[in-house]
């Protein structure tokens, strides 16, 4: 289950990461909200980089099945 929705859930973080960098473009001025949407980013970021690390794997998992 987890591998048949893996790619949905990369794209929804990419999707959110790009709002909030977009967010953080037209509140450059806002120093406090600035703050506050680089923290939210860099978490997002970090666990994007799990779930593709995450969808390396099961799709090498993947590999391997159906090699056998």
């Amino acid at each position: 289950v987890e591998y048949e929705e893996i790619d949905d859930v990369i794209e929804d973080m990419e999707r959110s990461i790009r709002e909030i960098e977009s967010k953080m473009e037209t509140n450059a001025d806002n120093y406090v909200m600035l703050q506050d949407l680089l923290k939210e980013k860099e978490i997002l970021d970090r666990e994007l980089i799990n779930k593709y690390k995450r969808w390396d794997y099961l799709n090498e998992l993947v590999e391997k099945i159906t090699q056998q």
